[in-house]
């Protein structure tokens, strides 16, 4: 138990830190002033910033339709729920694939695009380079021996941020991204008269101030143990 407490106290501090940390830029602009600035943007906490623009999975297998449901709300001001698409994509396909495969794939992504009017298509033997181009894309990549799906919103220096339907907003190295994307495919969906419209999900500096997936699975854990000791 002491243990547990211990670990606890390292997550609240980790997240005390987190919090800091983003809070900085802000502080920092206040400095000196009693008056708050016209331009000066309220401070969000650790929670808003991992689910800022994503939409989150709540099932096992429905990290696709978290991922188009992200790219349909978020890029194209189409508001669609998790639970629309997984219902939608269902309707269209075969639900025993969908268990087979234990998750949607990308036909049955571009598919639910389609029956919402909108363009989709998949790219293969992509650079890294060619998926930002066309950021926001879904990517699909290997966690732990399992496919996923990821919202690729951007990169800062060596970093990429991934809007993860399963972790929220993150960031992975580019080294750490490219040994996960084994597959070089990205997904695009598009208004149908604009094939290239701009990244309106974005990459906010703020963002790149998150933990990693690896600290995010650590304190998810460690939640878990402090839990199960009280």
């Amino acid at each position: 138990m002491g243990q547990q407490a211990s670990r606890a106290g390292r997550l609240l501090a980790w997240a005390g830190a987190a919090l800091l940390i983003a809070a900085a830029p802000a502080a920092a602009g206040a400095a000196g002033s009693d008056v708050l600035r016209p331009d000066a943007k309220p401070v969000r906490s650790l929670l808003e910033l991992r689910d800022d623009r994503l939409v989150r999975q709540h099932w096992d297998l429905s990290c696709g339709a978290a991922a188009i449901a992200t790219l349909m709300t978020y890029q194209l001001g189409d508001p669609v729920s998790e639970r629309q698409a997984a219902l939608g994509m269902l309707r269209t396909g075969d639900v025993r694939l969908v268990r087979a495969r234990l998750g949607f794939s990308l036909l049955d992504l571009k598919r639910f695009a389609a029956s919402r009017g909108f363009a989709a298509a998949g790219y293969a033997d992509l650079s890294l380079d060619e998926l930002l181009a066309m950021a926001p894309a879904v990517a699909p990549i290997r966690v732990r021996g399992f496919g996923h799906f990821v919202v690729v919103r951007g990169r800062r220096g060596d970093r990429l941020l991934l809007g993860d339907p399963a972790f929220g907003n993150r960031t992975m190295s580019v080294e750490g991204f490219m040994r996960a994307w084994t597959s070089r495919i990205g997904f695009v969906v598009a208004p149908p008269n604009d094939p290239q419209p701009p990244n309106r999900m974005g990459a906010p500096p703020e963002l790149f101030l998150l933990p990693s997936g690896p600290a995010l699975r650590a304190a998810d854990a460690a939640l878990r143990a402090a839990g199960g000791a009280s």
